[in-house]
């Protein structure tokens, strides 16, 4: 079963090939996307879906508080927690 793991505090010129590749040393990714609203803005978070729970342990475990692009990350495999840690970062 797919397991999805959820990244903000991303850089906004972060593509999605860049989230693809700073999470690939995992396991094996189904998909790594940011996720937009409807109009096609960037939502401020992105969502990397690995094939199995085993992969997305390992990612979060090595990606919190990593840096992509100059950005510390927050990870986890809810939305809210990773938007409430980025709310306390910056509080």
């Amino acid at each position: 079963m797919a397991k999805q793991v959820f990244v903000s505090n991303l850089d906004w010129n972060t593509s999605d090939e860049a989230l693809h590749r700073a999470f690939a040393p995992y396991g094996d990714i189904l998909e790594a996307r940011w996720l937009k609203w409807d109009a096609g803005r960037r939502y401020g978070l992105g969502v990397v879906s690995f094939r199995d729970d085993a992969a997305a342990r390992a990612a979060i475990a090595a990606m919190q508080d990593a840096e992509l692009d100059g950005h510390r990350l927050v990870v986890d495999t809810s939305e809210e927690t990773v938007t409430a840690r980025k709310r306390e970062r910056w509080s």
